[in-house]
């Protein structure tokens, strides 16, 4: 069964979170992209009011930084994991502990964030980049292998992750 015929609401929560870490965090970097390198180019010329520009550079990788990659980002991406936990508990229910334990620890690193706890935060952000990587593995080896939940993609026009990816081919060409 797919996983949003399980949970809709949960499934597009989580879809919504995911969405929205990946939107938010673009729109940080695209900012910081644009609007840095021309700040830069404005402070090196002669007669620039540098305080200024050096106060506009400070707010831009603030709001990026701490506004939109550590503190939304932090929220978006804990809503995607807490779905994702959900959505999987029946048949990977370590898996789905090991996601809400990343959601919670997302949302205490936006916490430390929002109240200035830098250390703690960074801290954190340590110990999420470890079990994200482990996060990452895993969940691969069960799309791989097609363990439940995941083992229906692919069955509905979705997408197709068989062991053998051309079978479909091999079959109208014998048929």
């Amino acid at each position: 069964m797919a996983l949003r015929g399980r949970r809709p609401i949960v499934a597009l929560g989580a879809l919504l979170g995911a969405l929205g870490y990946v939107i938010a965090g673009s729109i940080g970097a695209a900012s910081l992209a644009l609007v840095g390198p021309a700040l830069l180019r404005e402070y090196a010329q002669a007669g620039a009011d540098q305080a200024a520009i050096a106060v506009a550079f400070g707010l831009l990788t603030e709001v990026v930084f701490r506004a939109i990659w550590q503190l939304l980002d932090g929220i978006l991406i804990a809503v995607w994991m807490m779905g994702v936990a959900l959505s999987v508990w029946p048949d990977q229910p370590a898996f789905a502990r090991l996601s809400v334990s990343l959601g919670t620890l997302f949302l205490v690193s936006a916490t430390f964030d929002a109240v200035g706890l830098g250390l703690a935060r960074d801290a954190t952000l340590g110990l999420i980049f470890g079990l994200w990587f482990i996060w990452d593995a895993w969940l691969a080896v069960l799309l791989w292998r097609r363990s439940a939940p995941f083992g229906a993609f692919g069955d509905d026009g979705g997408p197709a992750l068989a062991s053998r990816p051309f079978e479909n081919e091999r079959s109208v060409a014998d048929g």
